[in-house]
């Protein structure tokens, strides 16, 4: 008897080595459509396509929440321990003086984990949180995520500001008193300032994609705002000038921008703090499209 040690081999190695073409092509495309060209196909983050923020947010701040069940009282000269629940705690605590006792706090464990909802906090430039605006407003809104802006360089400047100081005097005039003021002194100080060249694909994208869409919106009554990573008052003015963006920009974390949509610039739609869709800048359809879908919705409801 003869044994053959070659394995069977279901397709010719033309026909296997198309299919591995083929299959490592297929992959690609699939990968680069999931991150380069378009949003996650599933989205298993938080912030997805449907849920209320607003809801949600405010069920883990409720759920997360850690309270005082009661405390374990340690007597500090025979170092005697009892642990007391806050209800017998409150019969008894008048036995266990703070001059005999050490108190330390029982917590109680958070009925669930929080997510990156729990974070969703957005503030205005003045420093002031405007969380609750967003989520409480009733029509349809879009945002613009960007969790960085793309710098090609910057560079430092520096000028001579003058500031002038002046001083005010009492002149008689007849029978009357004028102030008169006058110069005093000129003060020189040195100012820098940041020049920032922008990476020139990146401003495409919001001047000749994003904007578009988002100044129709605002056209048809709808609130539009951008939310960053924190960046000085200089930088943001100066990229909403390189932009043309005459929208407001607020501020938020970074890792917060990055969970809600994958994509810089991203667009997100929301309405009574729910996210309606959101797309990957290279996806985003005009308004009349947008705005086609919202109405179909609510005729469907």
């Amino acid at each position: 008897l003869f044994f053959s040690n070659q394995m069977h081999q279901f397709f010719k190695p033309t026909s296997r080595a198309l299919i591995l073409g083929l299959s490592t092509i297929g992959l690609t495309v699939y990968s680069l459509s999931n991150y380069v060209w378009d949003l996650p196909h599933t989205d298993f983050r938080p912030f997805k396509k449907g849920v209320n923020v607003a809801e949600q947010k405010a069920y883990e701040v409720e759920a997360t929440a850690v309270k005082v069940i009661g405390y374990t009282l340690t007597n500090k000269k025979t170092g005697e321990q009892v642990e007391l629940m806050m209800e017998e705690y409150l019969k008894q605590y008048k036995n266990y003086s703070k001059e005999e006792w050490d108190y330390e706090q029982l917590r109680s464990t958070p009925a669930i984990e929080p997510t990156k909802i729990s974070d969703f906090a957005i503030e205005h430039p003045d420093g002031y949180e405007i969380t609750d605006d967003i989520l409480s407003d009733p029509n349809y809104s879009l945002m613009v995520v960007a969790n960085k802006f793309y710098i090609a360089d910057t560079q430092t400047e520096t000028f001579i500001r003058r500031d002038s100081s002046y001083v005010t005097d009492t002149l008689s005039v007849g029978d009357t008193i004028e102030l008169v003021r006058r110069l005093d002194r000129v003060v020189e100080r040195p100012v820098t300032k940041e020049r920032y060249t922008w990476d020139e694909k990146y401003l495409k994208a919001w001047r000749e994609i994003v904007n578009p869409v988002l100044m129709e919106a605002e056209k048809a009554g709808w609130n539009i705002y951008a939310v960053t990573k924190p960046y000085g008052t200089q930088t943001v003015e100066e990229f909403r000038h390189a932009t043309q963006s005459a929208y407001p920009f607020y501020k938020a974390d970074d890792i917060l921008l990055k969970t809600i949509v994958r994509s810089n610039p991203g667009v997100v739609l929301w309405k009574n703090g729910t996210i309606v869709n959101k797309w990957h800048y290279k996806q985003l359809p005009d308004f009349e499209s947008i705005k086609s879908t919202t109405e179909n919705q609510s005729a469907a409801q």
